[in-house]
């Protein structure tokens, strides 16, 4: 009979007697007795043990160590020499079968290989050191991404989109967070970990990665990188980053136990629901998150919860009155006017710069300019499209200067004619680029408005910015083939008259009649 090893070390840890493990597995009081002399001489934890497969964990148990006499020359060899072998085995090249071969050079008649494996797996299992960790009140909230995705479903084409699911866990209580976000990159980790924060309702002391790219650019070592952006985060909510180590799985074990919890609680029990965006989505996934940490924990008489109330609430820093704000990055060359362009708003730079490549790192105040990481100059944000904004300090001589000047007297001509007649003049002036050439289209499109009418302009401008054609000779032609009007015409719902009446025009009524002569047929 296979001994359930697993069901024992269950029954012995929850608090049942020898007698009562007996009784409902039916198994001798002698039997379970030796089973659990053997696990407490072991000294390994129990959920290690109960993560083992079932032949590693019988042949570890069942080693009849006993049947060997303790003054039997052979198991006294072995076992003199057993601690030597379990460290050779750490060298590259070393293998249990070239130290199996070695002992029976040495003795003929020993164990079989076999028997020699298990004793080498006994010893290592037993040996090696497991200290227990203790996890401080609100010291660290570890967090990872699933690697399974969830999907949405768009409801225009009914494609799967997927989706990440993030996961954060305060090791101490266990209390845990989770939510779905459109990938893995950076602005989607800090913003899970803000309302991971938020959902706790306080910061602790670090941050614990899984070396996720969006958090670390170089990661192992003694200090890894961590990208720019995710450190401002932390530092912004007074915390640090500190990212597990790398091939240490004793480091992530709690936040990958989170993982696990949430393909049982969370992801078997939205099996068949289809979701149409994030928000949905993530109210499902926060309802099933809310009923996990209500509920009582396995051999526990508290919920995670409870447990979080009572040790770590109190422990975690007061959020700061203002979220995060993340800064965005944008290369862009300086301009021949030494201005660069951000979302059609144009912010000056000093002329020396002119042609050269400079980065913008901005966020929803400010724009900060910087050449070869060298700061240049820093503008407040102004999102108004087509618009400048400069400084006194960086104003060009002559020409390229004056050509802010002019434009601006244009497009203010222009906004006196329709708002639409200033709209297409701007757009005609950033597909020109060149600031001259620029000038002398818009002011040619000016003068087209004095030839043609105020009304017909601004209604070509319309036709124009519709077709994108762009630039004074595409709206002349318009203009001059009469565009606008066979445009209007449709657009009053009506079919144009391409030919002028006449009372000798025979229409379509007169051939409809049915007094209509053969000849003419």
């Amino acid at each position: 009979m296979k001994i359930r090893i697993k069901h024992i070390l269950r029954c012995y840890q929850s608090g049942m007697s020898i007698r009562s493990i007996s009784s409902s597995l039916l198994i001798s009081r002698n039997t379970v007795k030796r089973y659990i002399h053997i696990y407490e001489d072991m000294g390994i934890e129990l959920e290690r043990l109960l993560k083992m497969d079932g032949q590693h964990l019988h042949e570890l148990f069942c080693v009849n160590i006993d049947n060997e006499s303790s003054g039997s020359a052979e198991y006294k060899y072995l076992q003199g020499r057993i601690p030597e072998y379990v460290k050779r085995l750490k060298s590259r090249g070393t293998t249990r079968r070239s130290l199996y071969e070695e002992y029976l050079k040495e003795r003929p008649g020993g164990y079989s290989y076999c028997s020699f494996c298990l004793y080498l797996r006994r010893e290592k299992e037993i040996r090696l050191p497991v200290g227990r960790i203790d996890h401080i009140a609100g010291d660290q909230m570890y967090v990872d991404f699933a690697g399974d995705r969830l999907y949405l479903s768009d409801e225009n084409t009914g494609d799967k989109v997927p989706v990440e699911v993030f996961a954060a866990i305060l090791p101490c209580s266990q209390i845990t967070y989770y939510e779905a976000v459109p990938s893995q990159k950076k602005e989607y980790l800090i913003q899970a970990c803000e309302n991971a924060f938020h959902y706790f309702g306080g910061v602790p002391n670090a941050i614990v990665p899984d070396n996720l790219k969006s958090a670390v650019t170089k990661p192992g070592g003694i200090e890894p990188v961590i990208n720019d952006d995710f450190a401002a985060f932390a530092d912004h909510y007074g915390c640090v980053v500190f990212p597990a180590r790398v091939r240490k799985p004793k480091d992530k074990a709690l936040v990958e136990n989170a993982v696990r919890l949430l393909y049982r609680e969370v992801y078997s029990k939205m099996t068949g629901l289809k979701f149409n965006d994030l928000e949905a989505l993530n109210i499902e996934i926060m309802k099933h998150t809310d009923a996990l940490n209500s509920r009582k924990m396995y051999n526990r008489n508290y919920s995670r919860r409870e447990r979080f109330l009572e040790v770590e609430k109190d422990r975690l820093h007061t959020l700061p009155a203002t979220k995060f704000i993340s800064k965005s990055r944008k290369t862009a060359t300086v301009m021949r006017n030494s201005y660069v362009s951000l979302n059609n708003h144009y912010y000056s730079v000093p002329k020396e710069y002119i042609g050269h490549t400079v980065d913008l790192l901005y966020d929803a105040d400010t724009i900060e300019i910087y050449y070869k990481f060298r700061h240049i100059t820093t503008h407040r944000r102004d999102d108004t499209p087509f618009t400048y904004s400069e400084k006194a300090s960086h104003k060009l001589p002559g020409v390229l200067h004056e050509y802010r000047s002019w434009m601006d007297d244009i497009y203010n001509k222009a906004r006196e004619i329709d708002t639409t007649v200033e709209e297409y003049i701007k757009i005609v002036a950033v597909a020109k680029k060149y600031p001259i050439q620029a000038v002398r289209s818009a002011d040619g499109i000016l003068r087209l408005a004095e030839r043609f009418g105020h009304d017909r302009t601004v209604l070509a401008c319309q036709i124009a910015m519709e077709s994108n054609m762009l630039g004074y000779n595409e709206l002349e032609s318009i203009l001059v083939n009469r565009e606008d009007e066979k445009y209007h015409v449709q657009m009053e719902g009506q079919a144009p008259e391409l030919t002028p009446r006449h009372r000798n025009l025979r229409g379509k009524d007169y051939f409809n009649s049915k007094n209509i002569d053969k000849n003419d047929r």
